[in-house]
C-alpha cells in the first residue's frame, strides 16, 4: 500500500509539471505581454520559412580547434539575438549545419548575420599618422588615413603610404572587389587567357588558375598589391604590440548595446564593457599611447580608426562611425554578445519552404483533434463503464506527458531538447493515441471473455 501511495504521488507530481509545461506563461519585458514558457515549435511545412545549409571551413583556420557544438551554440545565440523565434540549428555530418528559420521576413539579413565570422580586433596603427597630434613623430608618420561615406551612410577607409605614394583599402573592400571581378567570368572565352592569381589574393589554399581578360588581369594585380599593402599595415601593427592585437572580441563582456550617440548625439554607436583583463590591457595601452591611432577591425574591415584623446581607465569603450543605421549597430552588438565564429562559414544551400497550413487551418486541426479525443473518451466510458474510465484517465495522462515532452519538458534534463512539430509528426502523435485506444479495446474485450467463462475480476 505504501508503494502504491508513492507511485500515486509521483504520477500526480508529473501531471502537475506536465500541465505547467503545456500552459505555463511568463511576462516578456521586450514584447510587454505574456508568452509561453515552452512555446510549441512548428516545422517549416506548417509555418513556412527558410532552410539553409551552412558549411564550416576548419581548414582555413589551421591554428584553431574545431568544435561543432561551440559553433552550433554561437549560431543559436545569434538567431536569438536577432529576435527569430522557434528557429532550429542542427548539425549535419561533421562540418555542416542545417538552419531552419520559420516565418521570417528578412531571411537574407539573418543568413548574412549567421555567416559573419565576427572576428573583432583592436590594432595599434603605429604607422598611421594623426595630423592633429602635437607630437611631430605621431603627426608625420608615413601612412595617412582618409574616410569617406557612401550614399547609404557607410564609412570606408582608404590609406596612403607616403613612402611609396600608393593607396590601399582594407581587406574586406579588396575581397569584395575581387569577388565582383570573378563574377565577370573565369571560363575560357574569346580574349581571355589562363591566369594564376598571385598570393595573397589567391587565398589559402590557393585558388585554381582562371581565364581572365587583360583588363581583369590588370585589376587582379592592382588588388593583389593593395592587399599586400594592407597586410603589411596589419603585420606592422602586430609587431608594434608584441605580435598581438591590443584587444580582441574575447576581451569584451557580453553586455554590448547599440544606441544613438557619438559626436552629434544622433549617430548609431555600439557601447561595450571590457572584461577585467581587457580593461587593464586597454588602460595600460591608452595611457602609453595618447594621441596615437587605434584601428578597430571587424572581419578585415576597418569600422573605426579613432585617436586616443586620453587614457581610458574605466573599462568602457564605444565604436562609432561605421554604421549607416541603428539596426546595423545592433547587428554588431548582437554579434559581439553571441561570440565570434572560430572558423569561417559559407552558405551552401538555401531553400524557401511554403507553408502547407495557414493559421486558421492549424487552429481547425487543434479543434478537430480535441473533439475527436473527447468522442473517443466518451465511447470508452459508455461502452466499458469503469474499465473505460480507467482507460480514459490513462489516455489523458499519456496525452499530457507526450505533449509536455513535445514542448521541451525534458530540456531541464537534456538541455535544448524539444520536438519540432511537422505534419508527419502530428499524424504520428494521433496514430499513437489511436494505437493506445486500440490496445485498451483488445484488453477489455479479452477481459469480458474471461469474465463470461466464470473467472473472477482479478483472475480475468
Amino acid at each position: 500500500m505504501k508503494q502504491e501511495k508513492i507511485w500515486g504521488l509521483v504520477i500526480l507530481v508529473l501531471i502537475a509539471l506536465s500541465a505547467w509545461v503545456i500552459v505555463g506563461t511568463h511576462y516578456d519585458s521586450k514584447t510587454h505581454r505574456r508568452v509561453a514558457n515552452y512555446p510549441t515549435r512548428y516545422g517549416l511545412d506548417i509555418r513556412g520559412g527558410v532552410r539553409a545549409v551552412l558549411q564550416a571551413h576548419p581548414e582555413e583556420a589551421p591554428g584553431v580547434e574545431y568544435n561543432q557544438a561551440v559553433i552550433q551554440q554561437i549560431l543559436e545565440n545569434r538567431i536569438n539575438g536577432a529576435g527569430v523565434g522557434e528557429a532550429t540549428v542542427q548539425p549535419k555530418g561533421k562540418t555542416q549545419f542545417v538552419v531552419e528559420l520559420p516565418d521570417v521576413k528578412n531571411k537574407d539579413a539573418i543568413l548574412k548575420l549567421l555567416g559573419t565570422t565576427a572576428q573583432l580586433q583592436f590594432y595599434y596603427f603605429r604607422d598611421v599618422a594623426n595630423p592633429n597630434s602635437s607630437n611631430p613623430s605621431v603627426a608625420n608618420r608615413p601612412v595617412r588615413a582618409d574616410v569617406t561615406r557612401d550614399a547609404q551612410g557607410h564609412e570606408h577607409y582608404t590609406f596612403l603610404d607616403q613612402r611609396t605614394n600608393q593607396t590601399f583599402r582594407d581587406g574586406a573592400q579588396i575581397r569584395a572587389d575581387f569577388a565582383a571581378l570573378l563574377s565577370q567570368g573565369t571560363n575560357p572565352r574569346a580574349g581571355a587567357a589562363l591566369f594564376t592569381v598571385p598570393p595573397p589574393l589567391a587565398g589559402s589554399p590557393p585558388m585554381a588558375p582562371v581565364y581572365f581578360t587583360p583588363d581583369q588581369q590588370k585589376k587582379a594585380l592592382d588588388l593583389n598589391r593593395e592587399l599586400t599593402d594592407w597586410n603589411g599595415l596589419i603585420q606592422s601593427s602586430l609587431a608594434a604590440n608584441g605580435g598581438q592585437p591590443i584587444l580582441t572580441g574575447n576581451d569584451i563582456a557580453p553586455n554590448t548595446a547599440a544606441h544613438l550617440g557619438g559626436n552629434t548625439g544622433a549617430d548609431p554607436v555600439v557601447s561595450q564593457s571590457f572584461k577585467a583583463d581587457g580593461a587593464k590591457k586597454y588602460a595600460d595601452f591608452t595611457t602609453a599611447h595618447v594621441g596615437e591611432i587605434v584601428g578597430i577591425v571587424l572581419d578585415d574591415q576597418v569600422i573605426s580608426a579613432p585617436y586616443i584623446a586620453s587614457p581610458i581607465l574605466d573599462g568602457q569603450g564605444e565604436i562609432s562611425g561605421g554604421f549607416a543605421t541603428l539596426a546595423e549597430a545592433k547587428n554588431l552588438a548582437d554579434l559581439l554578445n553571441a561570440g565570434a565564429l572560430p572558423v569561417p562559414l559559407t552558405q551552401e544551400e538555401t531553400e524557401s519552404v511554403e507553408a502547407s497550413l495557414g493559421g486558421p487551418a492549424l487552429h481547425n486541426i487543434e479543434i478537430a483533434g480535441g473533439v475527436g479525443l473527447a468522442l473517443v473518451l466518451l465511447f470508452m466510458l459508455f461502452y466499458y463503464r469503469l474499465p473505460g474510465l480507467v482507460a480514459d484517465i490513462a489516455l489523458l495522462i499519456y496525452t499530457l506527458f507526450t505533449l509536455a515532452i513535445f514542448k521541451g519538458g525534458l530540456s531541464w534534463l537534456f538541455p535544448g531538447f524539444a520536438v519540432t512539430l511537422t505534419l508527419p509528426g502530428i499524424a504520428g502523435f494521433i496514430l499513437s493515441i489511436g494505437m493506445a485506444v486500440d490496445a485498451n479495446i483488445l484488453i477489455f474485450e479479452r477481459l469480458k471473455e474471461e469474465l463470461r467463462s466464470g473467472k473472477s475480476l482479478r483472475g480475468a
